[in-house]
């Protein structure tokens, strides 16, 4: 799905998506109890700026069938339609979020993150992990076997 920086006026298509798109999902939706997570690419330097000043709160643009079929919901509120074959075309970026304030974007790396330590492998070669415990206990062992080989030579 594309992400925009608010609604745009029509949907997001093959004619549209140039001038409206700012990023795009990069994850099915999965499942996080009341809440789906989904991860994004924000690419567009406005829309990163935007964020950059408070702009987080994310609400789905999309297309729906409308079932005039009143009844009671399990929490006992009544509705008079149910929505069906709701498809989605966007995710905005937005202000003000439909589905509330909790609808919104978190940034798993925010400006200031350290780096992941790097660990250096026999040949030379550095590679990240993931976190400072897995870099110490890897660090630690390649160390270990250095001296073993170097005591034993």
């Amino acid at each position: 799905m594309d992400v925009t920086i608010d609604h745009p006026d029509d949907l997001v298509d093959s004619t549209t998506f140039k001038e409206v798109t700012a990023g795009h999902a990069i994850s099915p939706g999965r499942q996080d109890g009341d809440f789906v997570v989904v991860d994004f690419l924000i690419k567009d330097q406005r829309a990163i700026d935007e964020i950059d000043k408070g702009k987080a709160e994310l609400s789905a643009g999309y297309t729906s069938e409308y079932d005039d079929t009143p009844g009671m919901a399990p929490d006992g509120t009544a509705y008079e339609y149910v929505q069906r074959d709701i498809t989605i075309n966007h995710i905005a970026l937005c202000d003000q979020a439909r589905a509330g304030h909790k609808a919104r974007l978190f940034d798993n790396k925010p400006t200031g993150v350290k780096p992941m330590p790097k660990v250096t492998l026999d040949s030379g070669v550095k590679v990240e992990v993931a976190d400072e415990n897995a870099y110490t206990l890897i660090q630690l062992t390649i160390d270990s076997l250095r001296q073993r080989v170097k005591d034993a030579e």
